[in-house]
């Protein structure tokens, strides 16, 4: 409810909270809903790829000239994933039964909140990407060759503009409709544990490549414990776009047409945020910690239940075969 007692309309119909000692659901039912999360992250997978590849083979046959455009493969990965392999993992995840479960207890993301998570998912986004890099510089000098990042590779060698509306608009509320609502409706009913763990090891995954993974976890974290405790999506949405907005996004467009005295302006003001992030961690990351992870006990009979299923499977070892395949190309 807002503040004058009308229904947000983001937030999410919660099932009654079972009352305490309500025995978990039993390994069967968690194998099911583990398993169709599994598959439909994995049929998104499947037909994003199949879909743009299929594309590109119908414009090299019929309208070659369309290849050689600046903004081909980015409208055509646009269209594969939020206009045919979104509506796919939707119609299957709408298979399994909503059982939104509350907290014992809501919080709220206060605007004085608000101002200190931005500036630390950005500086938590910087420190965790460095991170990847080191890490992708030594895999980079065993095999002999440059590791490349597929995000910079998709910023820079195609049109800014299309770039900046996928990062900061289309991919942040696609991937929070999936992962932090749709996943709350369908998993938080086996505890706010099992919930965040699960949509940040999905998300982390799904970006399948060695420089998000990290950063995508932490974010999901982050994300996640917010929707599990507000119940809406509205502020991890937010967050989504501003750390995409902050992260690169903007700072490409800007470094392409702003005057130089702006784009200088730009770069002392990310150095500041960074600063104030990294020292918002610091004095708070541990209150954080304690005050938003949930401390409820996981609400599973059988935990291999969630990941020993064909779905779980079948996409974490897609993801990891998209993981080496871009570590190795």
């Amino acid at each position: 409810m807002d503040e004058y007692g009308g229904r947000d309309p983001l937030d999410i119909p919660e099932a009654p909270r079972p009352p305490r000692g309500t025995p978990p659901l039993p390994g069967r039912e968690i194998r099911r809903v583990f398993n169709r999360v599994g598959w439909g992250l994995f049929l998104y997978l499947l037909t994003s790829w199949a879909s743009l590849l299929l594309g590109t083979a119908v414009a090299m046959q019929y309208f070659p000239a369309v290849l050689r455009t600046p903004w081909f493969f980015q409208a055509g990965d646009f269209v594969a994933q939020y206009l045919i392999a979104l509506p796919v993992t939707l119609l299957l995840w709408s298979t399994i039964p909503d059982r939104a479960t509350p907290p014992a207890r809501r919080q709220r993301v206060t605007p004085g909140g608000f101002c200190l998570l931005v500036p630390a998912c950005f500086a938590g986004t910087i420190a965790l990407n460095k991170l990847s890099a080191t890490l992708a510089g030594f895999l980079a000098r065993l095999k002999g060759s440059e590791v490349t990042n597929p995000l910079d590779s998709f910023m820079e060698e195609g049109s800014p503009w299309l770039a900046f509306f996928m990062l900061v608009v289309a991919a942040p509320l696609a991937e929070e409709l999936l992962f932090r609502k749709l996943l709350y409706k369908k998993l938080s009913c086996f505890g706010g544990r099992v919930y965040i763990l699960s949509s940040s090891v999905l998300f982390a995954a799904m970006h399948a490549n060695l420089f998000q993974m990290l950063y995508a976890f932490a974010l999901g974290v982050v994300f996640a414990s917010v929707m599990y405790y507000t119940g809406s999506v509205k502020v991890p949405v937010a967050l989504h776009v501003l750390v995409n907005l902050l992260g690169g996004s903007l700072t490409m467009l800007l470094e392409r047409y702003a005057p130089e005295h702006i784009f200088d302006a730009w770069s002392v003001f990310l150095a500041f945020l960074l600063l104030l992030g990294i020292v918002i961690i610091v004095l708070r990351g541990l209150y954080a910690c304690r005050e938003w992870l949930p401390y409820e006990s996981p609400r599973l009979a059988r935990g291999t239940a969630a990941v020993i299923n064909p779905g779980m499977l079948l996409f974490v070892l897609t993801t990891a075969s998209l993981t080496v395949y871009y570590i190795l190309m």
